[in-house]
């Protein structure tokens, strides 16, 4: 069930016949209410808050309810801080959550230990390389503020005169798709599929920057190289400008460049959280599932040796938008490979943005949604319908 046949189902669950009730609802009112059920039913299907008293993974209906939102990302860790606890040296490494998790599932360590299982671990600290990339929102550019104009993404170094200025072609459209006609997963696919043969401009969708923890739903990444562009182009280091000379461009190319939608994009910078520390020698590699820790307990259980981090069974806590991981001078995390359930992205008309969700999922999200709507218009019919929804788990 896609966003327009949910708002159609809506619709036609509030309105009584004839009664042309719902025509006082705005699509807004209703992704409004869509929206914050469908994080309700999320939170009903992941927790214990439900019928039977399941949590996700405990049956075979709480696995497939939100099966489609789990995903799997590999973050590099960085160095935060060196504890020392009676006498005895610890290290934490870091690793930066995806910016939609919303429930860690399970996270597991690649991990550098000494071979001989003693403190002779040698390692080094160095800065990975600085990521310079741009954000392009699908949505944003793709619509063109409704005309439907653009048919190409372009790096230029000067838009101010685009005959003279330097021109990357990002993506020419070679399949002639037509916006507003051909869907935006079709379009996605078909902009990282032919896009940016030009050396020194990759892009990726939403999270598929290599060795990267970035997360950007909805959003293409364009990275640049700036050895490649280290000539003639000027770039603006500082993440919160706007870029004074090099954008991003959609053209018309029916009437190039007359017809040109340009927009200045910020250029961002990703440095690292802190140095990362490699083992340089006397190492042997292992992988190993962590071990959650409680705040209010992690020094205790550091200088208890039989529930210290180790090798095996390294210990972490949960930090803001971190995973700190904490290790000694036997080994070092190299990795995490983390498994979540990510917030969805919102349903919405306007951008054709449909449900997440499993598609058995769809009907019981609009049935909950009419339930929420009845109740807010007090409807008598509120009662019976609920008893209906009920049903559905």
């Amino acid at each position: 069930m896609n966003v327009n046949e949910m708002h159609l189902a809506i619709r036609q669950g509030v309105d009584k016949i004839n009664s042309l009730q719902a025509d006082l609802l705005l699509p807004e009112e209703i992704e409004l209410e869509l929206n914050k059920v469908q994080g309700k039913l999320i939170n009903k299907s992941y927790g214990k808050n439900n019928v039977y008293q399941k949590g996700f993974e405990e049956s075979q209906k709480r696995i497939d309810d939100i099966r489609s939102l789990l995903r799997e990302t590999i973050v590099t860790c960085t160095y935060k801080e060196a504890i020392n606890l009676k006498g005895k040296q610890f290290y934490v490494d870091t690793a930066k959550l995806p910016d939609e998790y919303m429930f860690l599932i399970n996270s597991i360590s690649s991990i550098s230990y000494s071979a001989t299982c003693t403190n002779d671990l040698v390692w080094t600290m160095g800065f990975p390389q600085t990521l310079i990339y741009y954000r392009l929102p699908y949505f944003e550019f793709i619509t063109n503020t409704g005309n439907l104009l653009v048919d190409e993404i372009s790096l230029y170094e000067n838009t101010s005169d685009l005959t003279t200025s330097g021109v990357v072609d990002i993506w020419l459209n070679p399949n002639s798709l037509v916006f507003g006609v051909d869907d935006a997963a079709t379009i996605q696919a078909d902009i990282l599929a032919n896009g940016t043969g030009a050396a020194g401009v990759s892009i990726f969708w939403e999270t598929g920057v290599p060795g990267q923890s970035l997360n950007f739903p909805g959003e293409f990444i364009v990275v640049i190289d700036l050895a490649t562009f280290a000539g003639g182009w000027t770039f603006n280091l500082d993440p919160n400008a706007i870029l004074p000379v090099t954008e991003i461009l959609g053209t018309d190319t029916t009437t190039p460049p007359t017809s040109v939608y340009s927009r200045a994009l910020p250029l961002e910078v990703e440095v690292p959280y802190n140095e990362k520390r490699t083992a340089t020698s006397n190492i042997l590699m292992t992988d190993a599932p962590n071990a959650f820790n409680q705040q209010d307990d992690i020094y205790a259980s550091l200088s208890d040796p039989f529930n210290t981090t180790t090798h095996k069974k390294p210990i972490y806590t949960i930090r803001d938008e971190y995973l700190d991981i904490y290790t000694s001078d036997i080994f070092l995390i190299d990795e995490v490979k983390i498994l979540y359930i990510k917030e969805p992205a919102e349903i919405s008309l306007p951008l054709q943005q449909s449900c997440e969700l499993p598609n058995h999922m769809h009907q019981t999200l609009v049935d909950m949604t009419i339930s929420s709507l009845l109740e807010g218009f007090s409807d008598p019919r509120y009662k019976s319908h609920e008893l209906e929804v009920g049903k559905n788990e």
